[in-house]
């Protein structure tokens, strides 16, 4: 049995998951697409994702605060996410790295540098539902 590497993909625009979908074809992932950055992290203990693509700019809640309250969730810190941005300033690509995203790259988006990023972020991290849970010490004291 194979185990495919689940990707939540989330941006506002559907075509942009159409171009994601079709630039990863005949690669072993299984996607999902969020509309919303609110979806998107109330889907993560359902699809349990072991990588989110992350557009920047989105309406209501943009991509850099829906970085940050997934990396503030203990169960989700280690999930990398790579945001996906038309943002070219070397501001604009501090500011994803500050609110903890693992990478970034540019739109429009190019096959070889996404398939790239994608297979680097997920071939050394095992499936999620085979990582072992965050290391919690005991307050029991000995």
């Amino acid at each position: 049995m194979i185990n495919f590497s689940k990707l939540l993909v989330v941006d506002d625009e559907p075509d942009n998951f159409d171009v994601i979908e079709t630039l990863l074809s005949n690669q072993d992932y299984e996607l999902y697409y969020s509309a919303s950055g609110e979806d998107a992290i109330s889907v993560l203990p359902i699809m349990q994702p072991d990588l989110i693509l992350l557009d920047v700019m989105m309406p209501v809640m943009n991509g850099l605060e829906v970085c940050r309250r997934i990396k503030a969730m203990p169960e989700w810190a280690t999930t990398p996410i790579i945001m996906v941005t038309a943002l070219s300033s070397k501001e604009s690509l501090a500011e994803c790295l500050a609110a903890g995203a693992d990478d970034f790259m540019g739109k429009p988006i190019n096959a070889l540098e996404l398939r790239a990023r994608v297979h680097s972020m997920t071939y050394t991290m095992p499936p999620m539902a085979q990582r072992p849970l965050p290391f919690c010490p005991s307050s029991n004291r000995i």
